[in-house]
């Protein structure tokens, strides 16, 4: 579904980072399959080891809402940091997120780094009109890793 490319763990050498879609799922409704998101590290041969692996990082297939059905847009990294992206919306209102993930040298595991959320109503009435930012980093959700952050847990 996607792939990225960057030294995740100040190493020099390049790590991969693969979202996989689960075969047939976007004509599942009912028990949606979730999709995985596998890290792996670079090999000094140039081959690939994997770090870790997450169901619970990239949302499923049914929840970007009516005007975007599929939230997933891009997975990146860039400067070290992970980002895992999703927006959609329905009608006038639309919304997105970002999540940061970083690599622990000392505890060697990644940590959420940062989520950021942003939403808004398009109209052509100033006052029914508006777009809303939330940040939230360690300081908010504690230390979060990558194993057990949950995009499906709307808590975060």
């Amino acid at each position: 579904m996607a792939v990225t490319y960057g030294d995740l763990n100040s190493d020099s050498i390049s790590d991969l980072v693969i979202v996989f879609r689960k075969p047939g799922e976007d004509t599942v409704f009912d028990s949606v399959p979730k999709r995985s998101v596998k890290i792996f590290f670079g090999l000094k041969n140039g081959s690939y080891s994997l770090f870790c692996s997450s169901d619970n990082v990239v949302m499923t297939h049914d929840l970007g809402g009516a005007s975007n059905p599929d939230p997933f847009d891009n997975i990146h990294i860039e400067k070290g940091i992970l980002t895992v992206e999703h927006h959609g919306g329905m009608g006038s209102f639309h919304w997105s997120q970002s999540v940061k993930f970083k690599y622990s040298l000392v505890d060697k595991i990644f940590y959420v780094d940062k989520i950021e959320k942003q939403e808004g109503k398009f109209s052509d009435n100033p006052s029914e009109a508006f777009e809303e930012e939330t940040i939230k980093t360690e300081k908010d959700f504690g230390r979060l890793t990558f194993n057990k952050y949950d995009v499906f847990d709307n808590e975060e």
